[in-house]
């Protein structure tokens, strides 16, 4: 039996696609690296009316993202966990003196259901969005004050 060695297909590009953040950062400036990672909303038309709704362009993509956050609190600073995104908290458990917290009104990470506003078409119910793309991305190992449901 032989075996062959091949090379790793999506090395990881540091600091490209693995992004290290610390509770002394600016929320603002983690946000904003962060967005690249982030789905896009996404406009389409139904009946001639314009309209928005949360999608991915994601699908099938060769660009994966680690977004590792070292323990602390973290206030203010909300961010999607896009596709192919893994999101986790460095600290030693999720609570305690150790632990990575999301603090203040709107803070930490979320996974928005793509296509919820879209109706019709989609065999969905207004609202609902679709589960199917809600997988493919993580977040692990933190707490949250807040979570958003929008």
């Amino acid at each position: 039996m032989s075996c062959t060695k091949s090379n790793e297909p999506l090395k990881p590009e540091w600091p490209v696609n693995v992004m290290v953040f610390k509770p002394t950062d600016n929320a603002d400036d983690i946000m904003k690296r962060i967005k690249p990672t982030e789905d896009p909303i996404q406009k389409y038309e139904k009946d001639g009316v314009k309209k928005d709704t949360h999608n991915t362009k994601h699908h099938f993509d060769t660009k994966h993202y680690a977004l590792l956050f070292h323990p602390g609190e973290y206030k203010d600073c909300t961010f999607e966990v896009g596709y192919y995104v893994q999101m986790a908290g460095l600290g030693k458990d999720a609570e305690g003196p150790n632990a990575v917290r999301f603090t203040g009104e709107r803070s930490g990470p979320y996974v928005e259901a793509l296509n919820k506003h879209m109706e019709g078409d989609t065999n969905q119910t207004l609202g609902t969005g679709l589960c199917l793309d809600t997988f493919w991305r993580s977040a692990e190992n933190f707490s949250s004050e807040n979570t958003r449901w929008p």
